[in-house]
């Protein structure tokens, strides 16, 4: 009995047939999940350096605000600061006006004392002179 006769025969090797294409199948549809999941791996591990970078750079710039808060001086402390350097100005600005006016008042006192002495020694030579004209023409 030939297997062409058989019909059991024929069934089995188709059977058997279909299995091994089913197997094949399968290992092919396994490598093509595998390249997939690869894929999918090599795309996570991208996306995640990407999120990293850019975690990073809004960290720094969170840190350099923190800084700012922290180095900055407060308006109100500028404020404070300001009103009191200008009551020193103004305190100060006063002071030098008053030294100005005593300077005057000194020079003007000095002025007039050197105006004084000046009359005083016209008058002292004037009077010499007189005088020496006065004896001078007596002893002629």
């Amino acid at each position: 009995m030939n297997e062409s006769d058989n019909p059991n025969g024929s069934v089995r090797d188709l059977f058997h047939s279909e299995i091994r294409n089913m197997q094949t199948l399968i290992e092919a549809n396994d490598r093509v999940y595998i390249a997939k999941f690869d894929a999918i791996d090599k795309a996570t591990i991208s996306a995640l350096a990407s999120m990293d970078k850019r975690l990073d750079g809004m960290n720094e710039f969170r840190n350099s605000l923190a800084d700012q808060s922290r180095l900055f001086i407060p308006r109100k402390e500028v404020d404070v600061v300001i009103t009191g350097l200008e009551n020193k100005i103004n305190s100060l600005e006063v002071g030098i006006v008053d030294r100005l006016k005593a300077l005057e008042d000194n020079k003007n006192l000095n002025t007039g004392k050197t105006s004084m002495i000046m009359l005083i020694m016209s008058v002292i030579i004037a009077v010499s002179g007189i005088a020496i004209g006065l004896v001078g023409h007596l002893m002629k």
